[in-house]
């Protein structure tokens, strides 16, 4: 599937972005820290959601599309494209989100992975 973006941001720029978000609620925090470490970073919204303790996927639907749309403001990326700047997506039975390496090498340089 071609990548929607006509551009990806640098993994300094999702810093910049994350670090402009500060304080960004723990539990979005959680969100990155938790799909970060999926294996191959690869996850459902259900498996995202019983990592982070949701009770079904749409509270990680929601959660994740707010701080991709905050993403989006801060990289001047339309907001119909903000979920697509953290991920990539692949409909198997369910869609699968891949964290893009850009974002995890942002987590990886604010130490992120490892507090969690």
């Amino acid at each position: 599937m071609p990548d929607p973006l006509e551009r990806v941001p640098t993994p300094a720029e999702f810093q910049g972005a994350f670090e402009a978000l500060d304080p960004l609620p723990d539990s979005y925090r959680r969100l990155l820290c938790c799909h970060y470490a999926a294996p191959n970073r690869d996850v459902t919204a259900t498996e995202l959601s019983q990592l982070v303790g949701y009770r079904n996927y749409n509270a990680a639907n929601l959660h994740y599309g707010t701080l991709a749309r905050w993403v989006a403001e801060y990289v001047h990326v339309h907001p119909a494209m903000a979920l697509d700047l953290l991920v990539t997506m692949e409909k198997q039975e369910e869609w699968h989100w891949c964290l893009r390496p850009e974002v995890a090498a942002a987590l990886e340089q604010l130490g992120w992975p490892s507090a969690a």
